[in-house]
């Protein structure tokens, strides 16, 4: 329920570029969106090949401008994958791959639709599903394996074993 005299603001932005770099106020007759970019911030919807997708097609979330990180302290493949040149700029500005899938409203205005991978925050961490998935298969007895967060508070693990105890696992 709305209220007169509450304002509903919505921040977007991943760590990587100093937190925030879409800003929006929405209204009770507004759908979700993120708005628009900030001051001096640059974002654009980009398909595989890394080039502008038209207006209201799904592609990845990219964002350019002085609030970008230099990149992750020692892990240089990692920069190298999410932080690259911005073309659309020139110079040496750089962009960032947010791994978030949106596209850009008929009013110009940003909305977020989901994760390109299965990445997920919990409680403030970053995990990667797919990473806890694999590190259970690393156990020989384990079939098949998944992660899930529960409840918004609780990583899960859920796994097919050969013949394996849940204690054996946990080891």
């Amino acid at each position: 329920m709305w209220s007169s005299n509450v304002h509903f603001v919505n921040a977007y932005g991943p760590s990587e570029c100093a937190i925030l770099t879409h800003l929006s106020v929405l209204t009770s007759s507004s759908t979700v969106h993120i708005g628009s970019t900030i001051s001096n911030v640059n974002s654009y919807i980009l398909d595989n090949q890394q080039s502008i997708v038209p207006l209201g097609v799904i592609g990845e979330i990219y964002s350019s401008g002085i609030c970008v990180s230099p990149g992750y302290i020692n892990l240089p493949s990692q920069t190298e994958e999410r932080f690259i040149p911005d073309p659309f700029v020139g110079g040496s500005q750089m962009m960032f791959r947010t791994g978030d899938l949106g596209r850009i409203l008929p009013n110009g205005k940003f909305e977020v639709l989901g994760r390109k991978d299965n990445q997920v925050k919990l409680k403030g961490y970053r995990i990667e599903l797919d990473e806890v998935a694999e590190a259970m298969l690393h156990h020989p007895q384990v079939v098949t394996a998944a992660a899930i967060v529960k409840d918004k508070t609780h990583l899960v693990g859920y796994f097919s074993p050969a013949n394996v105890s849940s204690d054996e696992l946990i080891e």
